[in-house]
This record gives structure tokens, C-alpha cells and sequence, in this order.
């Protein structure tokens, strides 16, 4: 990360997750306090699973879900994706605002988990839902980088996420309200 920002101020929005909350706090040691800024941001939270359970009840919804369907499958007790594909949508009419501040750093970073990552880039590309559950989860610790295309205006997925041995690349134009 800090090859790709260099001296570009950012700011951090952080899932209060407790490995979120330590990914964020290892990668600002790479920076000068002074170059960014950061919240909390509990809509970026993992997917509630719901009540607890043995490994091999755990083991059981897994399958369950992906004989369903992660997008639509509600963990008993817990969320469906829907639940955390709303909050990613809400989400993103703040960003839009955020990103209107004149003094808003150059660079916004999500510290959130895989679920969410990929209905952000479902929800910022207006992909369907078969093309979100073609969708594989990210590493962990991966960058997934959306970048501005200066000559076209267009947000541009640059480290597309893999799907069915393909990659999920899009572009958009940002529309700013």
C-alpha cells in the first residue's frame, strides 16, 4: 500500500472487527500519523452468523449456503448477504458525500472482510446477483484498488476479483450528487 499511495493523504474506514481493527493498526505503522485519518465504520462488520455451533454445524450451513446461494442465505439468528449488501449501500451514499469535502484526502481506504468487499464492488458496479455468486472471496490481506481513470471519469476495478477461472473487471463513471 505504501507503494501505491506514496505521500497521498487517505483516509481509513475500519470494520470494528477485532482482526480489521489489527490490519488497520499494522498498516498505519507504514505511515506518518499525519498523512491520514480514519473511522470506525460499523456498516463495513462481517456477516452476523447467528447463534453459536460445533465445527460440524457450522460446516453444515456452509454447505447449505452454497447450495442456496451466499447472496440470498440467512444464517439462523444471523444475516442474509442482502443485510450486508443494504448496509454497503448506505454506506456508499456517505462516501459520496464524504468525497465531496474540499478537504477530503486523496485516497479512501476500506478495511473490511470478504463478504463485504464483494458486495461493494457488486453494489459500486450494478452487477447482478449471479455475477456476484460467480464472485471468489479475496485473500486475506489482499488489495482489491478501484482507481480513477482520469481520462475517462471511470472508476476502474484495476485488481479484479477472480470468478469461475475469469476476472471480474468493470468500470463506472463516479457520479457525485
Amino acid at each position: 500500500m505504501k507503494e501505491l499511495v506514496g505521500e497521498e493523504s487517505m483516509y481509513f474506514y475500519v470494520s470494528p472487527f477485532w482482526r480489521t481493527r489489527s490490519t488497520f493498526e499494522n498498516i498505519a505503522l507504514s505511515f506518518p500519523r499525519n498523512q491520514f485519518e480514519y473511522s470506525e465504520e460499523p456498516r463495513l462488520r462481517e456477516q452476523e452468523w447467528g447463534y453459536l455451533r460445533t465445527y460440524a454445524e457450522l460446516q453444515q450451513l456452509k454447505k447449505e449456503r452454497r447450495d442456496y446461494g451466499i447472496f440470498y442465505f440467512r444464517f439462523p439468528g444471523g444475516e442474509a448477504g442482502t443485510d450486508v449488501y443494504d448496509r454497503i449501500n448506505d454506506l456508499l451514499g456517505s462516501l459520496h458525500r464524504d468525497f465531496l469535502r474540499e478537504d477530503y484526502p486523496q485516497n479512501c481506504v476500506l478495511i473490511t472482510h470478504s463478504l463485504a468487499i464483494r458486495l461493494f464492488v457488486m453494489r459500486w458496479f450494478h452487477l447482478t446477483v449471479e455475477e456476484f455468486e460467480q464472485m471468489r472471496s479475496p485473500k486475506n490481506g489482499q488489495l482489491v484498488i478501484l482507481q480513477l481513470n482520469d481520462d475517462t471519469g471511470d472508476y476502474e476495478l484495476v485488481t479484479p476479483l477472480e470468478k469461475d477461472g475469469t476476472a471480474v473487471r468493470r468500470s463506472r463513471p463516479i457520479r457525485l450528487l
